[in-house]
């Protein structure tokens, strides 16, 4: 991370990750979301909060991605979001902002974002921005084209903000689209 921050490069850090009790299941997330699970993910919070160039955290990667997990998941990552931030406030040197990054799914791209923005009491369960994973682009497309402007437009009123957390263009895709 120090030889990260004399580059000038900052890190926005996923606190979950594939092992066993390092991620909520998305289709149950009850099962995983323990005790240990946040013993893990506040050790990622308080490992990298120290840093200066810990730009901010994710609370999820794609959890919600389909139909099922769009009904069992939103609360829980609510939750996971709540839970980082009650950490930090506690624990951290400074603030640092907690967001989701999501599958760019034109069923959940607005609904998603509404209700992770949305806070009943306090802006402590409410996510502090949105990450989208694209993958629309590809070739020789345009803003138009590659169905860029409605992502933009989806996201016009939406009041935190939100950046490209994943982009890319599928090399296998591009080559057999061009092939014909």
């Amino acid at each position: 991370m120090t030889m990260l921050a004399a580059a000038g490069i900052y890190l926005v850090l996923d606190v979950n990750s594939p092992l066993q009790n390092h991620h909520l299941n998305r289709y149950e997330p009850w099962s995983t979301y323990t005790k240990e699970y946040l013993n893990n993910i506040f050790q990622v919070v308080h490992q990298f909060s120290t840093y200066n160039n810990t730009l901010a955290f994710f609370a999820g990667n794609e959890i919600v991605n389909d139909v099922l997990s769009a009904s069992k998941s939103p609360a829980y990552v609510k939750a996971v979001v709540r839970d980082i931030k009650q950490y930090i406030r506690s624990n951290s040197p400074r603030l640092i902002p907690v967001g989701y990054s999501a599958a760019d799914d034109l069923n959940y791209r607005v609904p998603l974002t509404r209700y992770l923005e949305c806070a009943t009491k306090d802006s402590i369960e409410a996510i502090d921005f949105y990450g989208v994973n694209s993958y629309q682009w590809c070739g020789e497309q345009t803003f138009y084209t590659s169905g860029y402007s409605a992502l933009v437009d989806a996201y016009t009123s939406f009041s935190r903000p939100v950046f490209f957390s994943e982009y890319v263009l599928s090399i296998f895709w591009y080559c057999f689209v061009t092939d014909y």
